[in-house]
């Protein structure tokens, strides 16, 4: 149950729990969120939003009361606009502003009392903010969702099946779930247990650490495999590779000196996690910095093991011609075009031989 009511802004705090905050800035003061907040939550919007129509009635915030105030549990980006807006002390602090005018006095009055709903404490609102933001229309970032999906992973890790469980919560399905637990998992690991630098790829290139994550051939190089429950998952993180996962942590970033990481594209994973299983591509990798000569070490592989499965099912169509007693016309005249073709092929082979 949710209790409607108006309260002042000042009474009023952002999230410090708040999934979308990184976790350096989790349990952080005010002034530090709505920095990050205006940095990253394109408040100008809605500002300038607000400056012209005043706050929006039918937008309630959602609160839980914490030590004489109330926590945004919903509505941190609302709420952080508001405060620059009416430069209250966080704001000040940090010194945030926009440059966009004072709002009038009739605009001020809207922004002086929020409309809220309140709720008993976090659980109470926990599954419908997973469902708002994992599967509905306002979706957080990838990262952010990983994180909230993790910590509802282990606040129900002792059912049968978490990964289920959360993905019911959320309107998600079990592989999306368990993808992302995985995925922001293996980073913390990284940085809990190996020392590792992770926050680069964790705040900016996330998007591509799950595409990587999500590959079979790169679980298995960096030690991980490919677990299915939850146990299986935490007791696979104790076989992972330092040395491998550093590898391939760093291949994500720029290194020194450049302005690209090795792997610049998402869509590059695929030849990427192949290029590591061969020693050619590899040191393609290693001795040149040169992820097109490693795909083209790939892409050559790959033609050998073509080259390959063509000549078995060659070899099979011949038995079955060989074992007919009558061939249609058209059968003939297929084998005489695929001759042809092989020929053409040899030839081009022996020129480049």
């Amino acid at each position: 149950m949710m209790e409607e009511r108006d309260v002042p802004f000042g009474d009023l705090l952002l999230d410090p729990d708040n999934p979308r905050l990184p976790e350096h800035l989790r349990g952080g003061s005010q002034p530090k969120i709505l920095e990050y907040l205006y940095e990253n939550g394109v408040l100008d919007e809605l500002a300038r939003s607000y400056l012209n129509n005043g706050f929006f009635q039918h937008e309630h915030l959602i609160v839980t009361a914490e030590n004489g105030s109330f926590i945004a549990l919903e509505g941190n980006r609302r709420l952080a606009a508001v405060k620059i807006l009416l430069e209250d002390g966080d704001a000040k602090e940090a010194d945030l502003s926009f440059a966009l005018g004072e709002p009038t006095a009739d605009i001020r009055a809207t922004l002086l009392e929020l409309p809220v709903f309140v709720v008993k404490d976090r659980d109470e609102v926990r599954k419908y903010l997973g469902f708002r933001h994992i599967g509905g229309i306002k979706t957080w970032s990838a990262e952010a969702k990983a994180r909230y999906l993790a910590d509802e992973v282990e606040s129900v890790k002792d059912e049968d099946n978490p990964f289920l469980e959360v993905a019911r919560r959320v309107g998600s399905n079990v592989q999306g779930v368990r993808h992302a637990y995985i995925a922001i998992s293996i980073l913390r690991y990284a940085r809990d247990e190996f020392g590792l630098e992770t926050s680069t790829i964790q705040h900016r290139r996330f998007g591509v650490w799950v595409r990587a994550m999500n590959s079979p051939d790169l679980r298995t190089y960096i030690g991980l495999g490919d677990p299915r429950s939850y146990q299986e998952v935490r007791d696979e993180l104790e076989n992972l590779d330092k040395a491998k996962l550093s590898e391939v942590l760093g291949d994500l970033v720029p290194a020194k000196g450049r302005k690209k990481p090795l792997v610049a594209d998402s869509r590059d994973v695929t030849v990427y996690a192949q290029a590591l299983q061969i020693d050619e591509a590899r040191r393609a990798l290693r001795d040149y910095d040169d992820f097109e000569l490693a795909r083209q070490v790939v892409e050559e592989a790959g033609l050998v093991e073509r080259l390959s499965n063509l000549r078995q099912a060659i070899e099979l169509a011949m038995s079955e011609v060989t074992r007919a007693r009558d061939l249609d016309e058209a059968v003939v005249e297929a084998a005489r075009d695929l001759a042809q073709v092989a020929d053409a092929l040899k030839a081009v082979a022996d020129s480049k031989s």
